[in-house]
């Protein structure tokens, strides 16, 4: 609760210092703003589809039209919820939830560009918090970092592919945290 009244408290005073600075025009101005952006960055790709590292921009970048990729950013979006929904209700650890929360954001948004990827180390401290990374883990998150600093090299959005490695380990600790017995879940937690 403390975190929600501390975010909410530096939004308002954010957005009381920005009208103070420039304006209360500047809300006007944003607000307009979000479709020319949405239809310059997504729906006419001037940014380059192979920058965006989503669901909606992979759809692009292999060809499928706005509508696909909309459908399939969608699709992965009402999962990612109801996924989140399903595992913080359900008594695996809160570092595995926060992990899940971390990951879905990164699944969720079409706007997902290469400096947005330091979210995911959120995903895998958290993970780490839960229990240290075996030797499989260790090669696998390897492999995230080689997808997400792989794009510099090959112009590709394989960043994405770090993304859904990370939601499968994450999935993978749930899956084992759920299956241990009670007691030892609760010493983990």
């Amino acid at each position: 609760r403390r975190v929600i009244a501390s975010a909410t408290v530096a939004v308002v005073l954010i957005a009381a210092l920005s009208t103070i600075a420039f304006g209360p025009q500047i809300w006007g101005a944003f607000l307009h703003s979000i479709p020319v952006t949405t239809q310059i960055v997504l729906a006419d790709g001037h940014a380059g589809w192979n920058k965006l590292q989503s669901v909606y921009g992979f759809v692009r970048w292999v060809g499928g039209s706005d509508r696909a990729a909309w459908s399939s950013q969608i699709t992965i979006i009402v999962g990612a919820c109801a996924v989140l929904i399903a595992l913080w209700r359900s008594n695996a650890p809160f570092a595995l939830k926060a992990a899940a929360l971390a990951t879905a954001t990164m699944l969720a948004t079409p706007y997902c560009y290469i400096y947005d990827f330091p979210v995911l180390a959120i995903a895998l401290a958290f993970m780490w918090r839960a229990r240290v990374f075996d030797a499989v883990e260790r090669w696998v998150v390897g492999f995230i970092c080689f997808c997400i600093a792989g794009f510099v090299f090959l112009g590709a959005p394989i960043a994405l592919a770090g993304t859904l490695i990370t939601a499968a380990l994450v999935a993978r600790r749930v899956a084992e945290s759920l299956a241990e017995p009670r007691d030892v879940a609760l010493q983990r937690a």
